[in-house]
Protein backbone atom coordinates (compact mmCIF):
# COMPACT_ATOMS: atom_id res chain seq x y z
CA UNK A 1 0.00 0.00 0.00
CA UNK A 2 1.47 3.54 -1.01
CA UNK A 3 2.03 5.62 2.05
CA UNK A 4 1.66 9.66 1.78
CA UNK A 5 5.53 9.66 2.07
CA UNK A 6 5.72 7.57 -1.15
CA UNK A 7 3.87 10.15 -2.45
CA UNK A 8 5.14 12.97 -1.96
CA UNK A 9 8.98 11.74 -2.83
CA UNK A 10 7.48 10.46 -6.01
CA UNK A 11 6.72 14.64 -6.99
CA UNK A 12 8.75 16.30 -9.12
CA UNK A 13 11.10 18.45 -7.84
CA UNK A 14 9.88 21.85 -7.67
CA UNK A 15 6.63 20.40 -6.37
CA UNK A 16 8.91 18.53 -3.60
CA UNK A 17 10.64 22.17 -3.21
CA UNK A 18 6.89 24.11 -2.86
CA UNK A 19 5.56 21.15 -0.45
CA UNK A 20 8.94 21.13 1.59
CA UNK A 21 8.30 25.26 2.16
CA UNK A 22 4.88 25.17 2.70
CA UNK A 23 5.37 22.05 5.73
CA UNK A 24 8.21 24.42 7.52
CA UNK A 25 6.11 27.52 7.11
CA UNK A 26 3.75 25.44 9.65
CA UNK A 27 4.57 27.03 12.89
CA UNK A 28 3.84 24.09 15.24
CA UNK A 29 6.67 22.13 15.17
CA UNK A 30 5.09 18.74 16.21
CA UNK A 31 5.22 16.03 13.76
CA UNK A 32 1.77 14.86 13.26
CA UNK A 33 1.07 18.39 12.32
CA UNK A 34 3.64 18.30 9.51
CA UNK A 35 2.43 14.83 8.93
CA UNK A 36 -1.25 16.10 8.83
CA UNK A 37 -0.31 18.74 6.44
CA UNK A 38 1.61 16.43 3.98
CA UNK A 39 -1.36 14.32 3.88
CA UNK A 40 -3.92 17.49 3.14
CA UNK A 41 -1.58 18.37 0.19
CA UNK A 42 -1.88 14.65 -0.52
CA UNK A 43 -5.54 14.68 -0.70
CA UNK A 44 -5.54 12.17 2.38
CA UNK A 45 -6.64 14.39 5.05
CA UNK A 46 -9.40 17.32 5.36
CA UNK A 47 -8.06 20.38 6.46
CA UNK A 48 -10.49 20.61 9.26
CA UNK A 49 -8.50 17.45 10.65
CA UNK A 50 -5.17 19.29 10.05
CA UNK A 51 -6.65 22.35 12.00
CA UNK A 52 -8.14 19.84 14.63
CA UNK A 53 -11.45 21.54 13.84
CA UNK A 54 -14.67 18.96 15.07
CA UNK A 55 -17.30 17.73 12.92
CA UNK A 56 -19.76 19.35 15.40
CA UNK A 57 -18.53 22.55 14.90
CA UNK A 58 -18.59 22.22 11.39
CA UNK A 59 -22.45 20.95 11.34
CA UNK A 60 -23.12 24.04 13.51
CA UNK A 61 -21.17 26.26 11.13
CA UNK A 62 -23.20 24.76 8.01
CA UNK A 63 -26.54 25.64 9.76
CA UNK A 64 -25.06 28.75 10.64
CA UNK A 65 -24.57 29.44 6.60
CA UNK A 66 -28.02 28.11 5.84
CA UNK A 67 -29.58 30.45 8.39
CA UNK A 68 -27.87 33.70 6.83
CA UNK A 69 -29.05 32.32 3.44
CA UNK A 70 -32.79 32.08 4.63
CA UNK A 71 -32.27 35.57 6.18
CA UNK A 72 -31.08 37.17 2.95
CA UNK A 73 -27.47 37.43 4.19
CA UNK A 74 -25.89 36.39 0.80
CA UNK A 75 -22.68 37.55 1.39
CA UNK A 76 -22.40 36.30 4.63
CA UNK A 77 -23.35 32.55 3.88
CA UNK A 78 -21.27 32.95 0.85
CA UNK A 79 -18.47 33.34 3.17
CA UNK A 80 -19.38 30.47 5.75
CA UNK A 81 -20.08 28.18 2.75
CA UNK A 82 -16.88 29.16 0.85
CA UNK A 83 -15.09 28.50 4.36
CA UNK A 84 -16.39 25.14 4.86
CA UNK A 85 -15.65 24.03 1.39
CA UNK A 86 -11.72 24.98 1.64
CA UNK A 87 -11.78 22.92 4.77
CA UNK A 88 -14.32 20.44 4.22
CA UNK A 89 -13.99 19.71 0.32
CA UNK A 90 -15.37 16.47 0.26
CA UNK A 91 -18.93 17.07 1.81
CA UNK A 92 -20.77 18.08 -1.35
CA UNK A 93 -23.44 20.00 1.00
CA UNK A 94 -20.89 22.63 1.59
CA UNK A 95 -20.22 23.18 -1.95
CA UNK A 96 -24.17 22.76 -2.89
CA UNK A 97 -25.07 26.16 -0.01
CA UNK A 98 -22.47 27.94 -1.80
CA UNK A 99 -23.56 27.13 -4.99
CA UNK A 100 -27.13 28.08 -4.03
CA UNK A 101 -26.05 31.64 -1.96
CA UNK A 102 -23.77 32.83 -5.30
CA UNK A 103 -26.72 31.98 -7.81
CA UNK A 104 -29.41 34.29 -5.53
CA UNK A 105 -26.48 37.32 -5.60
CA UNK A 106 -26.61 36.57 -9.44
CA UNK A 107 -23.08 34.84 -10.07
CA UNK A 108 -24.27 32.27 -11.95
CA UNK A 109 -20.55 30.84 -13.47
CA UNK A 110 -19.33 30.90 -10.17
CA UNK A 111 -22.09 29.19 -8.74
CA UNK A 112 -22.05 26.05 -11.73
CA UNK A 113 -18.33 25.86 -10.37
CA UNK A 114 -20.01 24.97 -7.04
CA UNK A 115 -23.10 22.64 -8.58
CA UNK A 116 -20.63 20.73 -10.14
CA UNK A 117 -18.15 19.85 -7.26
CA UNK A 118 -21.29 18.55 -5.56
CA UNK A 119 -22.31 16.62 -8.43
CA UNK A 120 -19.02 15.49 -8.64
CA UNK A 121 -18.92 13.98 -5.11
CA UNK A 122 -22.76 13.11 -4.54
CA UNK A 123 -23.61 12.37 -8.13
CA UNK A 124 -26.90 12.72 -9.61
CA UNK A 125 -28.01 14.93 -6.27
CA UNK A 126 -31.12 16.83 -7.16
CA UNK A 127 -30.01 20.21 -5.71
CA UNK A 128 -26.87 19.75 -7.45
CA UNK A 129 -28.44 18.75 -11.00
CA UNK A 130 -30.85 21.70 -10.86
CA UNK A 131 -28.69 24.31 -9.75
CA UNK A 132 -26.36 23.36 -12.91
CA UNK A 133 -29.53 23.90 -15.23
CA UNK A 134 -30.26 26.90 -13.80
CA UNK A 135 -26.93 28.50 -13.87
CA UNK A 136 -26.73 27.39 -17.26
CA UNK A 137 -29.85 29.03 -18.04
CA UNK A 138 -29.09 32.12 -16.29
CA UNK A 139 -26.02 32.26 -18.34
CA UNK A 140 -27.76 31.72 -21.96
CA UNK A 141 -26.40 28.18 -22.29
CA UNK A 142 -29.92 26.60 -22.93
CA UNK A 143 -29.42 23.85 -24.99
CA UNK A 144 -26.51 22.59 -21.94
CA UNK A 145 -29.31 23.08 -19.72
CA UNK A 146 -32.03 21.28 -21.29
CA UNK A 147 -29.12 18.31 -21.85
CA UNK A 148 -29.09 18.45 -18.13
CA UNK A 149 -32.91 18.52 -17.53
CA UNK A 150 -33.74 14.26 -17.89
CA UNK A 151 -30.76 14.21 -14.66
CA UNK A 152 -32.38 16.59 -12.45
CA UNK A 153 -36.17 14.20 -13.42
CA UNK A 154 -34.03 10.94 -12.57
CA UNK A 155 -33.28 12.30 -9.05
CA UNK A 156 -37.05 13.52 -8.65
CA UNK A 157 -38.99 11.45 -10.83
CA UNK A 158 -42.43 12.33 -9.74
CA UNK A 159 -41.69 16.45 -9.60
CA UNK A 160 -42.09 16.71 -6.10
CA UNK A 161 -39.80 19.03 -5.09
CA UNK A 162 -39.94 22.48 -5.35
CA UNK A 163 -36.10 22.31 -6.80
CA UNK A 164 -37.81 20.40 -10.10
CA UNK A 165 -41.00 22.75 -9.81
CA UNK A 166 -38.30 25.82 -9.61
CA UNK A 167 -36.41 24.39 -12.48
CA UNK A 168 -39.26 23.22 -14.85
CA UNK A 169 -40.71 27.34 -14.91
CA UNK A 170 -37.44 28.31 -15.95
CA UNK A 171 -37.34 25.85 -18.50
CA UNK A 172 -41.00 26.50 -19.54
CA UNK A 173 -39.71 30.31 -20.20
CA UNK A 174 -37.30 29.38 -22.15
CA UNK A 175 -38.84 27.26 -24.33
CA UNK A 176 -41.47 29.84 -24.55
CA UNK A 177 -39.45 32.51 -25.79
CA UNK A 178 -38.55 29.92 -28.39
Amino acid sequence: METTETRLRSLPAPERRALSKLLQRVRRPEPFTRDAVAGWIAGDVRWADVEGIPDALIRTWSQTGETLARGGSYASAAQVFGYLAAIDPAEPGHHLGLGWVLLEQGEPARARRSFARAAARHGADLGAVAGQVLCLLALGEHDAALDLVPRALEADPNGTSGLTRRMALEVRAILAEG
